[in-house]
This record gives structure tokens, sequence and C-alpha cells, in this order.
């Protein structure tokens, strides 16, 4: 992961065969390419030292990496882009010694400096690393906050990738579906043999779900129409088909926040309003969908609102024919209605799209 968003803001001629070189294993080769490319002039030799700290991190050379960014950071303090590539390199090396509380604080640094726009393109790789380290040190919660917030940034398909095989990672022992619809995400998204083999070897295994039998089960059909299935019997949603999207969401995404899943679910806001009318109009109707699914499954309970945040009922077991579809790779976008556009659908399409047209 550091090599790819590494590559993305250090230029030079040999760039991408230095990336390739890299994810082969060929470190030799590597340093070679690298001491033969053309850099450009001013912070070449801060670069150069970087891409060798990540090099000697591959390599499991943890102290040597940590000394090289060390002795780096001074000059690129005032680089934006450099030093907050040099932090989440000293943050992964500090994880390898096993540092893992001076790691996360170097990563909240790295992070710290990746809001700048110069350096924006780093963000998502930075904040992956952030949390998986978040989980090493059992702090799971924030963890699956910042890979979820790594998920809403990513846009490139190298973004998309990551964020998604470490959603599949973070949620491998909390929620295993939830683990398998992420990694499959990443799967399409694995262009290369090495990115395909992190795919099918996560470094945590989804564990079985051993209590389901004894959950009532509801699954939440989008495509060719929208519908519910409560413990075996069909409940239409043709007349509150964004209810039953709402849904489909949670299921991917339980614990949003209210705010979050108006972004994600609503279409664009057409009328010209403020902006805190338009966040609670918003707001109110994300409210209106939680009722109207609440209604469909005919249980109050069947969906927490508190604190300004959603998810669904321990009680049941839920599923949707959309992550079913993600999975088996027969999702396209055209099986579901125009009339449940959004961010969400739109980005998922648009993912699955990259994918299926990958060289």
């Amino acid at each position: 992961m550091l090599t790819d968003f590494a590559c993305t803001v250090i230029a030079f001629d040999q760039g991408e065969k230095v990336r390739e070189l890299i994810e082969q294993q060929r470190y030799a080769e590597a340093r070679e390419a690298l001491a033969t490319s053309s850099l450009p002039i001013g912070s070449a030799q801060d670069e150069v030292a970087l891409l060798k700290a990540v090099i000697l991190i591959c390599e499991h050379q943890f102290q040597e990496a940590l000394k090289l960014v060390s002795a780096t950071l001074p000059f690129v303090v005032l680089d934006r882009t450099l030093s907050a590539l040099a932090h989440w390199v000293g943050a992964i090396a500090l994880a390898g010694l096993e540092r893992d509380d001076d790691a996360v604080y170097w990563c909240s640094l790295a992070a710290d400096q990746a809001r700048s726009p110069a350096a924006s393109r780093l963000q998502v790789g930075i904040l992956c690393c952030w949390a998986e380290l978040n989980v090493s040190l059992g702090q799971t919660e924030q963890g699956s906050a910042r890979a979820q917030l790594a998920l809403r940034k990513a846009r490139l398909p190298h973004e998309l990738f990551h964020a998604h095989l470490v959603a599949g990672r973070i949620f491998g022992e909390l929620d295993p579906k939830k683990a398998r619809y992420h990694l499959e995400l990443a799967q399409h998204l694995a262009v290369t043999p090495e990115r395909r083999f992190l795919v099918e070897n996560p470094r945590v295994q989804p564990s079985p779900n051993l209590v389901l039998k004894d959950l009532g089960r509801i699954k939440v059909n989008l495509l060719r129409g929208t519908a519910l299935e409560v413990n075996g019997a069909r409940v239409s949603a043709n007349g509150t088909p964004r209810a039953a999207l709402l849904l489909a969401y949670l299921i991917q995404n339980d614990g949003e926040s209210i705010a979050e899943i108006a972004e994600q679910i609503l279409p664009p806001e057409t009328a010209i309003k403020s902006a805190d009318k338009a966040r609670s109009d918003r707001a109110a109707r994300v409210r209106q969908h939680l009722n109207q699914s609440r209604r469909l499954i005919g249980d109050s309970s069947s969906v927490v609102c508190k604190g300004g945040r959603l998810w669904l009922g321990h009680q049941y077991e839920w599923e949707s024919d959309l992550r079913l579809a993600v999975i088996g790779g027969k999702f396209h976008g055209e099986e579901i209605s125009p009339l449940l556009a959004c961010p969400w659908l739109e980005e998922l399409t648009f993912t699955l799209g990259r994918s299926h047209h990958r060289p």
C-alpha cells in the first residue's frame, strides 16, 4: 500500500517501474532503477531517501528505515506532501518495531499534514494505516470509523482497492458478511497478481458467526423490484423504496450518522436552500425512511436510532440481494430502479465498472 501512494506523489521517469519492482519483491532492482531515475531538482535527495526507506520497510529493516526517515524529516518539514509521507513511513517502521503507540502518534501527524490539498493524495492510505494500527491496539471503534472514512474519501482505483482491502481485514472478526463484501470489491480492483494475493490471503480471516440460527432473518431486495423478506414472509416496499435502500445501506455501513446516511442514500439536493435548512430537511427525510422501514418490518426496535446514529437490531440476521450480487460479481448498476439513484449506488457502480474494464 505504501508504495502505491508514495509513487503518486514523487514524480520521476521510472516511478511505475520502481513500484512494480517493489511489489514483486525485487528490491535490488528497485534500488538500481531509483539510482538511474531523473528526479526533480531541489527535493530530489529527500524523495530518494523516502523511497529508500519504503524499500527498507518492505525488506523488514525497520530500524534502518526509521533512522533514514528521522534524518530526512528536518529537510521536508515545510513540504506538506513529503512531510506527510515521511511521518507515514516512520509510523510503519515503528509498527514493525512493535512500538504501536508511537506508530499511532506518527500516523496522526501524517494525517494532519495530509489535510493540505497538496498532500491529499496520501489521505486514504494514511487513514487505512491508522485504522489498522487502531485495531492492533484494541481500538476497534476508532479503527472502524477511520476505515469507513477512507472508503468515503477513496476515488482513484488504487485508493478504492486499499480502502476496501483494509475494511475487509478490520471487519473480519467483527462482521464476517461485511468483511466478505469489502474483500470482494477489493478483488474486483486487484489489477496485479500481488494485489490479488493480498485479497486472497487477508491478515484477518473472517470467523463464522455461530449464533445466527437463533435470530430472526430479514433480507432486503433491491434488484428488479423492492421488497423485504421478514422471517420468510415477503413484504412489498414498492411504495417506500428508499426505506428498503436505507436498510441495504445499513447492512453494509451499520452505525453511521444520520448526516452521513443522508449524503449517501438521498438524491442530490436541487432546491436552493441555506446549508442549515438543507441539512435539517435531509435529516428529516432519513428519519422518515427510518420509520417506514420499521413499519415494513413490523418491529420498532428493528433499527435503532440513538445519538444521531442508526444501526440494525441485533435480534435479526440481515442480508441484501445487492450485497450478494456484488460478492458474486453480478452487479452492474442497471438492475436497480433509477428512482433509487444516490451517491452510494453511483460510487458502487463506478467501483465495479472500473474493475470490469481493468487491463
